[in-house]
């Protein structure tokens, strides 16, 4: 996403692509087995979603690049985004036979680690993975003709499929009848550095380590916190991929860090500017000041609005009214809310020392809560470790 933000706010002309089409096949890079075909109904759901996705990052993106850089918001479009499937759905058999397929040579495709690597392996490939390429290459083909695209950007594990696309785009411009003709204007492909970490461990679903944009997969406040866990090895090159301070800020930054890096200050600020990014200054106060009351026990730095916004549609957010909630014994409310699995742990750990009512450690998790247990009347947080549940007092 980054990747785009960038020439659009300098408003350099560029398109992004939804995989209507190539989602229904799937690509096999970075696969070690087949991917399961995703319904048209689940296709067409995941594309619409992403879509209103895109131009509300891009919307957020442009406010705080414009914070940092002299652009001028008003002059600033959003990005086309294109679904590949409106000109690859009218494709019959034999046009793709002909117009593509006849260009692409297969020494060369299963010459591509994407599926080279599962020639070898005992799973291969099937014909719908390994013509994957030749899809994207014809995206790339068809952006080329009709919208003057010149360069594609992708991932560094998307190099094969842009390079079938350069490749195709040569093969149909610069070939007319058999004859070799100069190409006027030449396809580019680039690719972005897949992330990992400073161990070279690689960020992504398939490592366990994925963060999420979309708040109802990764709400606001551990998006917030995913950031502030950051090593002191990698906060550095994070604050220079992921926010638009200037370079001479981050290292004015790294420097005050290094002071004393138990404070995390770095952190703290790399997560303010990714979560302002991603999902607006307002939340990522909200995420912090949640954070200072779950994490650092500053228990009347923040209000329940705060974590309905940072905690939206989170099991560890309980907001009941007050008639449930100054009547049903605690150790209900702890089962319920998925803190502990029965209430003979609550009992256990209570007795340990290991249950805590806002900071301070909780001996009786039978009895019930009192209007005096809320924090300013509208909170509590009974915290098992590392695992917290928040009970909100409904308005």
């Amino acid at each position: 996403m980054l990747s785009s933000l960038h020439p659009n706010v300098w408003s350099q002309k560029h398109v992004l692509e939804v995989g209507g089409a190539t989602g229904a096949v799937g690509d096999p890079g970075g696969r070690t087995a087949e991917r399961k075909l995703m319904s048209v109904h689940t296709i067409n759901e995941n594309k619409h979603k992403l879509v209103a996705q895109l131009e509300h990052l891009f919307s957020l993106g442009a406010a705080r690049a414009a914070k940092y850089l002299e652009i001028n918001l008003e002059r600033l479009a959003p990005p086309k985004v294109l679904d590949n499937l409106a000109w690859t759905s009218n494709l019959t058999l034999l046009d793709f036979l002909r117009d593509i397929g006849k260009h692409a040579k297969v020494n060369v495709m299963i010459s591509r680690d994407s599926v080279k690597s599962r020639l070898e392996s005992s799973q291969g490939i099937s014909f719908t993975e390994f013509s994957y390429q030749l899809l994207q290459a014809h995206d790339y083909l068809h952006l080329y003709t009709t919208h003057g695209c010149r360069l594609q950007v992708g991932g560094a594990d998307q190099w094969g499929n842009i390079v079938a696309g350069i490749d195709l785009i040569k093969r149909r411009h610069g070939t007319q009848e058999g004859k070799e003709e100069e190409q006027s204007e030449p396809a580019y492909g680039f690719t972005v550095p897949l992330l990992t970490t400073p161990s070279g461990k690689k960020f992504g679903k398939s490592a366990g380590n994925a963060v999420w944009v979309n708040s109802e997969m990764t709400p606001v406040l551990d998006f917030y916190q995913y950031f502030v866990r950051q090593s002191d090895a990698a906060v550095g090159n994070l604050l220079r991929i992921f926010t638009f301070l200037p370079l001479d800020q981050i290292e004015t930054i790294i420097s005050r860090h290094e002071e004393d890096p138990g404070k995390r200050y770095a952190q703290r600020i790399l997560a303010h500017e990714t979560t302002s990014l991603i999902h607006g200054e307002s939340l990522a106060h909200q995420a912090a000041a949640a954070s200072r009351v779950l994490y650092e026990s500053d228990i009347h730095s923040t209000s329940l609005s705060s974590f309905r916004n940072a905690l939206k549609g989170d099991r560890r957010l309980v907001i009941l009214p007050s008639n449930k909630l100054l009547t049903t014994p605690m150790v209900n409310l702890l089962v319920e809310g998925g803190l502990v699995k029965s209430k003979n742990q609550a009992d256990t750990l209570a007795k340990q020392g290991g249950l805590q009512l806002n900071g301070s450690k909780e001996s009786n998790p039978r009895r019930v809560l009192q209007m005096d247990d809320f924090v300013n009347g509208e909170f509590a947080i009974i915290r098992k470790g590392n695992e917290h549940l928040i009970l909100g007092l409904e308005n």
